[in-house]
C-alpha cells in the first residue's frame, strides 16, 4: 500500500466515525496548557475577518471552490508546546523526560473544517496579556493533524501533544505514556545537508524519541559550531595548546 493510499484510507475512516468536530480535551503532558477558554473567545471574535479574506483566494488557503463561509466551522483546538534547542539538548538520550520538560507555547491551533474535513488551521496566540487570532493557513498540517487525531484519540480526548520547533522549523507530536518515549514529525523537516526527517506513512506508528533527538542534537551541535566559527573566523579565541617552545633548563 502506498503512503498516499494509506493516508487517504485513514482520513476516510476518520470522517466515517465523525471525529473531526468532536469535543477533544487537553493533551496529557505533565505541564498542562492554559487559556483554552480565552483562546476560544479570541477565535470567535477574530476568525470571521480572517475567513472573509481567505475565501477570496480560497485555494491558497486550502479551501475548495465550492466552500462558503456558512459551511466552515472551527474544530476543537489543539494546544501547542514549545521544543527549543536548550530544552532538547538537556533531555536524556532516550527522551524519557520529554513530557515534563516541554512547556506550553502560548498558542492554540484550531482546525478549520468543512463537512468534517480539515481544510486549514487558525492559530490563536497569547500577545502580552491577551489572546489574539494570528494566522490562517497550512492545509498540509491540517490534514496531518486530522490523521493524528484519528489515530491518537480515545472517547473524544486527544492523547497526543503537538510540539512546535522554530529551529529547525517544524511540528512534531508525542504520545505521553506510550512506550518507548516517542517524538514523531508531523511534517517533513529538511535542512540540508544533514537533517531530513519524514512523517510516518501510518499515523499510528510513532518514532522512538532517542532516534529523533539524536538527529536534532547533531543538527543543533553543528549549528553551534558554525556560529562559533563565524564569530571567530581567525580562531583568535582558541587557546594555543601546543607544547611550550621554551628551551629546557632556561628560566625566564
Amino acid at each position: 500500500m502506498s503512503r498516499l493510499t494509506g493516508r487517504l484510507l485513514l482520513l476516510f475512516g476518520c470522517l466515517a466515525f465523525g471525529l473531526a468536530l468532536t469535543g477533544f480535551g487537553q493533551a496529557a503532558s505533565a505541564t498542562g496548557p492554559t487559556g483554552r477558554q480565552e483562546a476560544w473567545q479570541a477565535a470567535r471574535r477574530d476568525f470571521p475577518k480572517f475567513l472573509t479574506a481567505a475565501l477570496k483566494r480560497g485555494s491558497d488557503y486550502g479551501f475548495l471552490p465550492t466552500d462558503v463561509a456558512e459551511s466552515v466551522a472551527l474544530a476543537e483546538p489543539i494546544p501547542v508546546y514549545s521544543l527549543t534547542p536548550p530544552t532538547g539538548a538537556g533531555l536524556s538520550p532516550d527522551g524519557r523526560d520529554l513530557y515534563g520538560a516541554v512547556a506550553p507555547a502560548g498558542e492554540w491551533i484550531f482546525p478549520v473544517a468543512v463537512s468534517n474535513a480539515y481544510r486549514t488551521l487558525f492559530g490563536v496566540r497569547l500577545r502580552g496579556s491577551g489572546w489574539k487570532g494570528s494566522y490562517l493557513g497550512n492545509p498540509v498540517l491540517a490534514a496531518n493533524l486530522q490523521g493524528i487525531r484519528c489515530a491518537w484519540s480515545t472517547n473524544g480526548v486527544d492523547r497526543f501533544d503537538l510540539l512546535s520547533c522554530v529551529n529547525p522549523r517544524g511540528f512534531f507530536f508525542s504520545v505521553p505514556g506510550h512506550t518507548p518515549p516517542n517524538l514523531t514529525p508531523a511534517l517533513p523537516v529538511i535542512q540540508p545537508p544533514a537533517l531530513s526527517l519524514s512523517p510516518p506513512s501510518d499515523w499510528a506508528a510513532v518514532t522512538p524519541a532517542h532516534t529523533l533527538l539524536a538527529s536534532l542534537n547533531a543538527y543543533w551541535a553543528q549549528q553551534a559550531q558554525e556560529e562559533a566559527e563565524a564569530a571567530d573566523p581567525l580562531g583568535q579565541n582558541t587557546k594555543d595548546k601546543r607544547p611550550s617552545q621554551q628551551p629546557k633548563g632556561e628560566n625566564r
